[in-house]
C-alpha cells in the first residue's frame, strides 16, 4: 500500500527554495560588494592621473557589476515574496520561512 507523502515533499521543495535563497541573497551581497571596490579602486586610480583605456574600462565594469548585484537583489525580493506569501500559508511562517514547531 503506497503512502501519500505530498505534505513532505512539499517540505523539501519549500527548503531547498529557501537554501536556494540564502545563496541568492549572500551571492548578491558579494556582486555588490566586488563592484563597488572595483569602482572605488579605479576611479582612485583615475584621479592618481592614470586615464588609460583599461582604467575607463575597469570603471565602467565597475558600474556594470553594480547593476548586476542590485538586480540580483530585486530577483531575491520577488522570489522570496514568492516562496514565503504565496506557496505556504502564512499561519505556519514566522519572518523568512521559519515554521512553528
Amino acid at each position: 500500500m503506497a503512502t501519500d507523502n505530498t505534505v513532505e515533499q512539499l517540505d523539501a521543495y519549500y527548503s531547498l527554495n529557501l537554501h536556494h535563497l540564502k545563496y541568492t541573497f549572500w551571492a548578491s551581497l558579494g556582486a555588490l560588494f566586488a563592484g563597488l571596490i572595483t569602482l572605488l579602486g579605479e576611479i582612485f586610480i583615475v584621479m592618481q592621473g592614470n586615464i588609460g583605456l583599461s582604467a575607463q574600462l575597469s570603471v565602467i565594469g565597475g558600474v556594470l557589476t553594480e547593476f548586476i548585484g542590485a538586480g540580483f537583489f530585486v530577483l531575491y525580493g520577488k522570489n522570496l515574496d514568492t516562496v514565503v506569501t504565496r506557496y505556504w500559508p502564512r499561519e505556519r511562517c514566522i519572518g523568512y520561512g521559519r515554521r512553528r514547531e
